[in-house]
């Protein structure tokens, strides 16, 4: 999984805990920022403070900017990043170094 991005579907329900955030992962100058981005906080002591549990998202919504960047913040990842190989390169093929695959 990676970090959603807008217009992303949620896959599960998030919901942060009224309360104070840890302070490690939430530095007091990150508490503007929170705020910001919708998130009910406040400073208190030096410690960012929830002021009433809140939900992020809910599963199966399409996922808003502000959303999707309060996911990054609290570590939630929401999409799915895959490649499809077609082709590869070959240094032992002299004559064609690119190999289509089927």
């Amino acid at each position: 999984p990676v970090a959603a991005t807008a217009g992303n579907i949620a896959t599960e329900d998030v919901e942060i805990p009224e309360g104070p955030l840890d302070k490690i992962e939430f530095p007091f100058p990150l508490e503007p920022r929170l705020r910001a981005l919708g998130l009910p906080c406040k400073l208190h002591e030096g410690v960012i403070t929830l002021l009433h549990d809140y939900t992020i998202c809910n599963e199966g919504d399409e996922l808003t900017a502000k959303q999707a960047k309060l996911l990054t913040h609290f570590g939630y990842e929401m999409a799915n990043m895959t490649f499809k190989v077609t082709s590869y390169w070959s240094k032992s093929a002299k004559a064609n170094p690119v190999k289509k695959l089927a």
